[in-house]
Parts: C-alpha cells; structure tokens; sequence
C-alpha cells in the first residue's frame, strides 16, 4: 500500500516539474542578459560588452553610451548549462575620453522578431594614464638615407626598472599563472610595422627581441629588417608601450602594479637615388657592391637581312628591378629595330634586341661601356662587355625592309623585278662558237682519211 502511495506521489511531482519546466522556458527566452568587463580600464584599453539570451538566437543589437566608443571586434558566443541554452553576441569597445562610460540603453532582436530591451545601470571607468617617466621607449633607424637595395634595420629599445630578487634581476612585467604562479614577460609595445605593397621599405624577416639589464634597469631590443625596394618617403608610425608593471615595496616587501605608458617618436626614411653627379650616360640603374655585364648574339653567321638577337645580361648583388636596358651606340651594318625586350635571369635581367645586318662581309658588334653605383666605394664604375663578330653574306635575294625591320613584299612587284635579255645569233660570241665547231669536225674527218 504504501508503495502505491509512493509510486502516486512521484508521478504527481514528476508531472508539476514538467509542468513548472514548461512554464518557465518562454519566460526565460524572454530575459536578456548584459553584462561589461572589467570596469576600470585605462585610456586606450578595450573593455567586453556580452549580450545573451537563452533559448533563442540573436540577429542584431543595438545599444547606446554615454559616451563615443569604437569598435574593436564582433563575435558569437555560445553556452550550454544544466541543457539550457544560452546564445549571443560579444563586442571589444575602445572609449574615445576619459570619464564614465554609462550604459544608457541595449535593444535586441531574435531571429523570431522579438524585440528585447535591457535598462539596468552598468558603468565602466575610463582613468587617464599618466606617463612613467621611469619607462623610455626609443626608435632607432640605420641608415636613415639609405639607397635603393640597402638593408634598413630598425630597433625599438624599452627600458624600465627591474625587480631585485636577492641578487638577480627580474622583469618588471608578470604575467600570473595558475600552476607556476607570476612568470617573466616582455613589454607589451603597439608599433605598426608592416608595410603594404607600395610601400618603400619591405620587411624581410619576422622581428626579433633580446634582453639585457644595464645597471638597475632591464632592457629588451626588438629588430626588424627591411629592404628599400622604391625611392621615395616611408613613415614608421611612433611605437607606444602600454602596460602595467610591478615595483617592490621596500617596507612591506609586496609587489605593487603600476599602470604605464611610454611613446616613441616616428621617424621618416627617404629611400634616395644615387648622386646626380658624376653619373655618366651609361648608367644603367645598378646599384651593388658586384656587378657583371656580358654580350652575345644568337646566330654568327648569316645573311644580309636576317633576323639577328642581341642579348645583353645584366648582373648584380642589388636590386634587380632598378636595372634598366643600355642605350645601344651606332651600330656599323646593323640595323636596330623595335625596343629592347626584358627578361628575369637569376641574379639580373637579360635585355634582347632586335638587329639585321645591312651590309656583307665581317661585322663586329663593338664593346658597350655600361656604369653602375658601387656601393662600397660611394662612386660610378665602368664594365664593358667584349666585342662580338658576325659574318654576312651577300643575299642572292633582293629584300626590301620597312622601318620595323620587316620586308615589305612577299612578291616583288613588276616595276622592281630583274630582267633578263637572251644574247641574239648573231653576236660576236654566238658566231665564234660556231666557227671554232666547224674546224674541228674538219680536222677530225681528214684524221679519219689518212
């Protein structure tokens, strides 16, 4: 019996939770839940806006501040407690001024169209970061003029008081972790240093940071490094250490945080060509410490007309994109035609010219002075190339070029054709031969009688 009562008894509150359970979902589904972190931040620090509901998803929210604030990132997020679904939306705000920033008002829509509304006061505290003079961070740029092709090496040096610990010497700035407790960390420093397409300078190489101490301060040097691959004017925006480091209280012997701020000044790099003076007219953009110059063609021996290619390759330890094609002298028997055609060789750039020999006989293509800028010595150099020899041959054919090179006429027209005039019976020639056959058939039939 009373088992019957039991068994009852349970059915009847097992029915009332689903009950209760059924009721409270749509009232759940209804609650918007907001909520900002931390609420003291300092000037140029984010803070986290969530807005979640449960049971339902979201498609916008719109809400408003006391004051401006910028976006900094947008995101979903998701929960699942007790099999209650949580969703909603995550934003990283920056405020624009120091003050309260007052959660005036949050609206949000599901993806049912229902509109939810949330009102509750929340507040977060923007402090105004005073600069520690303790903390210097400087920029360093070598060199500050380079030329097109140099190594460009830019150093961010941060100094800042170490923590003495017995007799060594600790970072200022911790990080806390949960099973090895406060570990040692580098500066956390905002500088801007790739660069895009068009930029003057390229980054070659991922930055590196090293740490030393000088005296009581502890010094970490970060490098990047840049190749100058365009002329012109590049900026480097001025690098900001924003971070909060840790002092020791010498009469309690506790660390203490500290919230600093430290910027550097930008710095410009002109990226300048080489000196105009002294620059001869054979200059063809190379600028190195090694450079090469070689000169062939593709055929020495030919007929007069033909198609002839000129290569000339360009080498350097520089830059290949500055390189430009060598102005040709006057050519004695070549004619030169279209412009010069440019190809990437490892290490330079080939340039190909189009020539027809206009002249038989031997021919020579004569050594081509060509300059470059020697970086070691900070002065124009001179490389020749050695002569090539061409042989031509008289052409059976009569051709006729345009000024591209081309000839003119696949068939001669009448008024340019050679014609020819069959000498006539009696001519001189035509009636020695005959005498000069009549007397041997007369010597042969005497020679025959006898």
């Amino acid at each position: 019996m009373w088992r019957k009562v039991y068994v009852i008894i349970s059915g009847m509150l097992r029915y009332f939770w689903l009950l209760l359970l059924g009721f409270s979902l749509p009232l759940t589904a209804q609650t918007l839940r907001v909520t900002v972190s931390p609420e003291t931040i300092y000037v140029g620090d984010a803070f986290q806006l969530t807005v979640m509901v449960d049971n339902a998803s979201l498609e916008a929210v719109r809400y408003t501040f006391s004051m401006p604030t910028q976006v900094v990132s947008e995101g979903t997020q998701t929960r699942m407690v007790n099999q209650l679904r949580s969703s909603g939306k995550v934003y990283r705000l920056l405020p624009q001024a120091v003050g309260t920033c007052r959660l005036e008002s949050v609206q949000a829509v599901t993806e049912k169209g229902e509109t939810l509304t949330f009102d509750q006061p929340l507040e977060v505290v923007v402090k105004k970061v005073v600069p520690d003079t303790d903390v210097t961070l400087t920029m360093e740029v070598t060199p500050q003029v380079p030329l097109p092709g140099d190594e460009v090496v830019v150093k961010l040096i941060a100094k800042a008081p170490a923590i003495r610990n017995k007799e060594t010497l600790i970072s200022p700035f911790l990080t806390s972790d949960f099973f090895r407790g406060l570990q040692e960390r580098a500066p956390r420093i905002t500088f801007d240093g790739r660069m895009g397409e068009d930029a003057r300078l390229r980054l070659e190489q991922e930055p590196t940071m090293s740490r030393r101490t000088e005296g009581a301060l502890m010094v970490w040097e970060t490098e990047l490094r840049y190749r100058a691959v365009r002329m012109g004017e590049q900026l480097f925006p001025a690098p900001i250490l924003r971070d909060t480091r840790y002092l020791l209280n010498e009469k309690t012997q506790q660390l203490e945080e500290k919230r600093c701020i430290a910027c550097g000044e930008p710095f410009t790099v002109r990226v300048s060509p080489p000196p105009e003076e002294g620059r001869p007219k054979s200059f063809c953009g190379a600028i190195g410490t090694l450079f090469e110059a070689r000169a062939a063609l593709d055929a020495l021996n030919v007929k007069v007309g033909d198609p002839v290619k000129l290569t000339v390759t360009l080498l350097t330890d520089g830059l290949t994109e500055s390189l430009r094609a060598p102005t040709l002298p006057p050519l004695k028997g070549f004619r030169v035609y279209g412009e010069p055609v440019r190809n990437h060789v490892e290490g330079g750039c080939a340039f190909v010219y189009n020539l027809r020999p206009i002249k038989n006989g031997c021919l020579e293509i004569p050594t081509l002075p060509i300059s470059w800028f020697d970086k070691t010595t900070r002065t124009y150099r001179t490389a020749q190339t050695f002569a090539v020899p061409l042989y031509a041959h008289a052409s059976a054919q009569l051709v006729l070029l345009d000024d591209d090179g081309e000839q003119k006429f696949s068939t001669l027209p009448p008024s340019l054709r050679l014609h020819t005039v069959s000498p006539s019976p009696t001519s001189p020639l035509h009636s020695k031969a005959l005498w000069v056959l009549a007397c041997g058939l007369l010597a042969l039939a005497i020679r025959l009688l006898y």
